[in-house]
Order: C-alpha cells, then sequence, then structure tokens
C-alpha cells in the first residue's frame, strides 16, 4: 500500500492538493499533515500570553486546513485517511516526517507568498533538496489539464530501462495514465561555449559540429522513445530542443499547457545533473505549473 502525505496548507484552498490526490489508488494509506509553526522564545519571554494566543491560533488554522482536505477525500472513498498537525517549523520537521513515516510521495502546494520577499520560495527549494521522497508541487493552474510532460538528459552509456531516466518515463507515463492524457519526453541539448567557438572557428565547421551534436542528442532521445512504446495505451511525443534544459522545457511546456511537469532533482554527477537539478529549482520559483520532483541516484 503506497503512503502518500498530503500537507495542508493553512494559507490556501489546497484545491489543486486535493485534485492530484484523487487520481490515486482508492487503497491509498494518506497522510494529511500540517505544521504548527513554533514562535521564537524570545517572543514567548517578551509576552508569554500573546505568543500562547498566536500559537493556538496557527493549531486552530492547521487542524481546519487538515479537516478541509479529509472531508474532500472521503468523498471519493479512500480507505485510509490518517492526520497529524506537526509541531515545528517547515521544512525541517515535513522532512524528517517524510523520512520516519517511510513516505512513497508528498503532495503540497506552493506557500503564498508577496512578491516583496522570497523566503517561503526558498524554503520550497531547501523542502525539494533535502527530500528524499517524490514531491508533487500541485498549481491551481494544472486543474482540469491532462497531459504529462518529462524532462530527461540521457547519456550515451544509458542502457535501455537502467538509467535513471527510464524511471522518470515511467512515473510520467503512470500520471499520464491518471489524468487521461499524453506522454510529452523532452530533451534539451546544446554545445557549450557555442558563441565562443563562433568567434573562434569558420561558421561551417560550427555548422559541422553543431549537426554531429543533434545526431547524437537524436539517437539518445530515440532510445528513450523506444522504451516508451511499451505504453501501448499512451500516446508519446518527443521533443528535441535546442538550448539549455530549463528554457527547452519552459518552451514545451508552454506550448502544451501540461497538466503536470516530471523532474529528477539530481540527474548524475556533474555538469548535466547540475543544470537538472536548477531546472526543477527554477520550476519552483516560476509556479507556473505543477512539477513532481523524483530524486534519484546515479546508476
Amino acid at each position: 500500500m503506497a503512503v502518500v502525505g498530503v500537507f495542508a496548507n493553512t494559507l490556501g484552498d489546497n484545491n489543486a492538493a486535493v485534485y492530484f490526490a484523487g487520481f490515486l489508488e482508492t487503497k491509498t494509506e494518506f497522510h494529511i499533515i500540517s505544521i504548527a509553526e513554533d514562535l521564537p522564545k524570545y517572543l514567548h519571554l517578551a509576552n508569554q500570553s500573546r505568543a500562547s494566543r498566536i500559537e493556538s491560533i496557527l493549531n486552530e488554522a492547521g487542524q481546519s486546513a487538515i479537516n478541509a482536505i479529509i472531508d474532500r477525500l472521503k468523498e471519493k472513498n479512500f480507505s485510509s485517511i490518517k492526520t497529524q498537525l506537526i509541531p515545528g517549523h517547515f521544512p525541517t520537521n515535513l522532512i524528517e516526517w517524510s523520512e520516519k513515516h517511510k513516505t512513497d510521495l508528498i503532495i503540497k502546494e506552493p506557500i503564498p507568498v508577496a512578491e516583496s520577499t522570497d523566503n517561503p520560495v526558498k524554503g520550497e527549494i531547501k523542502f525539494s533538496r533535502s527530500c528524499k521522497v517524490p514531491l508533487l508541487i500541485a498549481n491551481q493552474s494544472s486543474i482540469g489539464k491532462k497531459d504529462i510532460l518529462v524532462g530527461v538528459a540521457p547519456d550515451s552509456e544509458d542502457k535501455q530501462g537502467t538509467a535513471p531516466w527510464f524511471n522518470l518515463v515511467d512515473k510520467a507515463a503512470s500520471w499520464a495514465a491518471h489524468l487521461g492524457g499524453d506522454l510529452h519526453i523532452v530533451y534539451a541539448w546544446q554545445v557549450w561555449a557555442e558563441n565562443l567557438l563562433r568567434s573562434k572557428m569558420q561558421s561551417d565547421q560550427v555548422q559541422e559540429m553543431l549537426n554531429t551534436q543533434k545526431e547524437s542528442a537524436q539517437g539518445k532521445l530515440n532510445v528513450i522513445e523506444k522504451y516508451a512504446e511499451k505504453f501501448k495505451n499512451i500516446t508519446t511525443t518527443t521533443h528535441l530542443v535546442k538550448g539549455d534544459p530549463t528554457r527547452g522545457l519552459e518552451k514545451v511546456a508552454k506550448s502544451i499547457g501540461p497538466g503536470l511537469i516530471v523532474l529528477g532533482d539530481v540527474a548524475r554527477t556533474g555538469l548535466q545533473g547540475y543544470l537538472l537539478g536548477n531546472t526543477a529549482e527554477a520550476f519552483i520559483r516560476s509556479k507556473q505549473f505543477s512539477i513532481l520532483i523524483e530524486p534519484f541516484n546515479d546508476q
């Protein structure tokens, strides 16, 4: 039985989180959780009664958010729903909770943030970096959209079915089946220091190098496309895009309007892994799409 944590955000209505949770198996074990923030000790020392009152308000807000999600999930006939109000601070305590309960997935909405502050976004990014389980950040704009986009960065030495990219495609295909949409596989390729090379080399030499690089990238993507043929009931489209991963994925995402974007948090050691991790963080900052961040290790 899959164990899924749904984070009850006290600053939002959690409609998107409930929307994605509703597509999971009815036998899923749900844990509806919220965090009652502990106030700093100096506030208690300054005014004990006021600090206690504030904490009481935060606890009530957390429990109210939990109850609202429970009511909506019960309508979908899920058999196991548990709740917990966690004292502490986001994201530290949520990370500890997910590890303790061996969670298979955490679903949460972005924390609302005023344009003047970036702290909640930094908390989201810290959580995504530290979280050792899949994290689905659900955006309201995704409700009703069906197509799934997955970003990959394959290597020439990847063997079919063994590299982490194939696991990402599996997860993306699973969500495509849940939502009843198509699967879009995106590989953004680029030539490092292309502008510098153009200034130092003849144009025909640069073009020959670009053609070779593109052919190599297409070959890598073909391997993943061949792997995706096993999803008989899902229409799969591959996209080979020239440019850095973030801009390449964003370009395709804006074109198809996906219900969910699936990314790896750390692709592999080295530059390729660094870029895919940055891509996930860029999409967290943009808050335009729902994203599923899958943690995986080098293989």
